[in-house]
């Protein structure tokens, strides 16, 4: 009788954890990059939703999982955040941004973050980040937190894959779509 217990526990440990683990990484299945768990990446891009203004977190739907961001609300207009993480930005005129985490705070392992951005490029950067990413209008206008909001210009909005991986250097991942105005971006991005 104790051999069976003893046993049911050496089994439920692996077990248990095998469960967190795939229940953890089920919230990132919508934000791979092409090719990534066999699943190519459509144009329409779906994220993750932005958090709540109340609570500072919600529940987003993304790809059918759920997937909560926490953050503390506050916007930063600081570059070296970003500069440091996103070369291409270091000649940026304005930065306005967001960041946190996904997940939930109380499963352990480590933490996956988010980082939202409204970015004002030199126009020579613009216009040789256009030419060199190809991009074309986007069927979605981008997603960001609520406190970001009143930072995006007017659409439309361009974006492609390339833009996208012009701004996902390691394993940040990134969804990026520049304004119709030329000069502003806008970063979606996920990293740990």
């Amino acid at each position: 009788m104790a051999g069976d217990r003893a046993a049911k526990r050496r089994v439920a440990g692996p077990v248990m954890l095998a469960l967190s683990v795939g229940l953890a990484l089920g919230g990132c299945a919508g934000i791979l990059s092409p090719g990534q768990a066999g699943t190519p990446r459509t144009d329409s891009r779906t994220t993750e939703a932005p958090m709540s203004t109340d609570s500072g977190s919600s529940t987003g739907t993304d790809s059918g999982s759920s997937t909560q961001r926490s953050g503390t609300g506050e916007l930063r207009t600081d570059l070296e955040p970003l500069t440091s993480r996103f070369p291409l930005l270091a000649d940026a005129e304005s930065v306005t941004w967001m960041s946190g985490t996904l997940g939930d705070d109380s499963v352990p392992g480590p933490s996956t973050y988010w980082i939202d951005a409204v970015v004002t490029l030199p126009a020579a950067d613009a216009e040789k980040l256009a030419a060199d990413t190809q991009p074309a209008p986007a069927t979605a206008d981008p997603v960001v937190e609520s406190g970001l909001e009143a930072a995006l210009p007017d659409g439309p909005y361009l974006t492609s894959d390339a833009l996208d991986a012009a701004f996902s250097p390691g394993d940040i991942r990134t969804t990026a779509h520049l304004a119709a105005d030329g000069r502003t971006l806008v970063l979606r991005s996920v990293f740990q």
